[in-house]
């Protein structure tokens, strides 16, 4: 598969890294919980596989919705006229994007 890379058209901002992470216990999107900043969270690389990143065998056995968060500037010159593609390498079986607590995209 092709990767965007910056060039003069292009601008990609890697977003990897260290993300806020909970897991859910069963009302976070009651609750909407992404649409406001993570309450207990741990810290989580991504890309990752949270059930292999750290010691809990509570977090190793988990299986349910998880909510990872984080805080992104996008450059002035980009905000207004400009197409904002959100490319999601790696999210696997079910997934909802949030973008300032509005779904944007899911699969």
């Amino acid at each position: 598969m092709l990767y965007p890379i910056t060039n003069s058209k292009r601008v990609v901002i890697d977003l990897s890294g260290i993300w806020d992470f909970v897991t859910d216990d069963g009302t976070g999107f009651a609750e909407n919980i992404y649409a406001k900043p993570l309450k207990n969270a741990i810290t989580m690389p991504v890309p990752s596989s949270y059930n292999d990143l750290k010691e809990s065998a509570a977090l190793r056995d988990f299986c349910g919705w998880v909510f990872y968060q984080k805080t992104i500037a996008i450059p002035a010159f980009m905000e207004v006229g400009n197409r904002v593609v959100l490319r999601c390498d790696a999210v696997t079986h079910h997934a909802k994007v949030y973008w300032n607590g509005e779904l944007i995209a899911e699969h």
